[in-house]
């Protein structure tokens, strides 16, 4: 398949750890008031608790701390929280790097329904982390995360079926699905579909929807599209608005392009 001259997604996607407070710091007596839920057992005060310990907000840092109250929240029956503290053995923040742990805690939380749990679960059979590599394994936890509309799932399975000639449309489908959610590279890859079978005025549009929301190689692709009039008319200036839109976001291709023409 022969595609406009440009990247594309090679990472498949996963999620960060999210807290209630990570958007601002607690007070000293919001954490006050955590030490007390926290100590009755309940499992999103331990982990604000922890979350505050770890990164000394309303409290000293102590990561001893944060580790401890991490661990005695992943002990709650809430799915969400074990996802989180899955995602600290997973990257290695606070705890040392265990994808044994992680799976863990990711296997139980996705089969109660966490869509982010399910998601990255998925990545890790994909990859072969804490448990042995199984590409079914993972399209089926994808395909569950995506049941609950979670975007990087989509974007998984696009990226999966992208990889094989035989599954072309469901890549496809899952593109569109991604690009309802104004995924940028979604439109990227679906200008790219869409120039392939010469549909170039749904190429164009496609491009121009993924260069409004600064995705750098739908810029580059579509002011090729306004240099050469394919899927619009000619239109020089435009064409170089979105170069050089792009070659700020650092596309090496369309870097390259501008130090070419002003030599």
């Amino acid at each position: 398949m022969q595609f406009l001259k440009s990247g594309i997604v090679v990472i498949l996607l996963c999620f960060s750890t999210f807290c209630i407070g990570s958007a601002q710091q607690f007070t000293k007596e919001q954490v006050e008031q955590f030490k007390q839920s926290a100590s009755l057992g309940i499992g999103s005060e331990q982990y604000n608790l922890a979350f505050a310990y770890q990164h000394g907000h309303g409290i000293s840092k102590d990561i001893e701390k944060a580790k401890h109250w991490y661990l005695q929240a992943a002990k709650s029956p809430h799915s969400n929280i074990r996802y989180k503290v899955g995602r600290l053995f997973e990257t290695g923040q606070v705890f040392k790097q265990d994808y044994n742990k992680a799976i863990e805690l990711y296997r139980y939380a996705a089969n109660n329904g966490e869509p982010y749990a399910q998601n990255n679960l998925g990545l890790m059979y994909l990859n072969g982390k804490g448990v042995e590599e199984n590409i079914g394994k993972a399209i089926e936890w994808f395909e569950k995360a995506a049941e609950l509309a979670v975007v990087n799932a989509y974007v998984n399975l696009a990226i999966l079926y992208q990889r094989d000639k035989e599954s072309h449309d469901k890549s496809i489908y899952w593109w569109q699905k991604a690009a309802e959610e104004d995924y940028p590279e979604a439109y990227f890859q679906l200008g790219q579909y869409h120039h392939w079978k010469k549909n170039y005025q749904d190429a164009f549009n496609s491009f121009k929807k993924g260069a409004e929301i600064n995705h750098s190689s739908s810029q580059l692709n579509l002011a090729m599209f306004y240099e050469k009039g394919i899927g619009t008319e000619r239109n020089q200036a435009e064409a170089m608005f979105w170069l050089n839109k792009s070659a700020k976001l650092g596309n090496k291709t369309a870097i390259a392009m501008l130090k070419k023409m002003n030599k």
